[in-house]
């Protein structure tokens, strides 16, 4: 098991500025944050087809319908958080990870939260 302390971690599509929701995940070891707009489910689905992996699917019962997501855990990836966070890149702002997503019922990882206030440490972290 790779210990996720003391990683940095890898930020794809961060946003100049805005709300936008992440994706915390370790990935072939690493921690990556996915940053995107959409739902958890598609920014997820997304990466792993760009990194050529067909994930594992389920089905579950979203706000109107059913529908297929990527399992938590599949071939070389595991989820361990997901939210929402905030920046504003003019004023070195950074509103760490928050909130859950509705489709996978999880939050954000605390220790995930720690390691990006080490990475941010020269910018102004809380709410924007």
């Amino acid at each position: 098991m790779v210990q996720k302390e003391n990683l940095e971690i890898k930020i794809i599509d961060l946003p100049i500025e805005g709300e936008f929701k992440v994706v915390q995940l370790l990935f072939d070891g690493e921690l990556v944050m996915l940053c995107g707009y959409t739902y958890h489910a598609e920014i997820l689905d997304n990466f792993l087809r760009q990194n050529e992996i067909k994930p594992v699917k389920k089905i579950i019962k979203g706000l109107l319908e059913e529908k297929e997501v990527p399992e938590l855990t599949g071939d070389r990836y595991n989820i361990l958080g997901m939210g929402w966070a905030k920046i504003c890149t003019r004023t070195n702002q950074f509103q760490l990870p928050y909130g859950e997503s509705v489709d996978y019922k999880i939050g954000t990882d605390y220790v995930f939260r720690k390691q990006l206030e080490q990475q941010f440490s020269d910018w102004k972290i809380g709410t924007i």
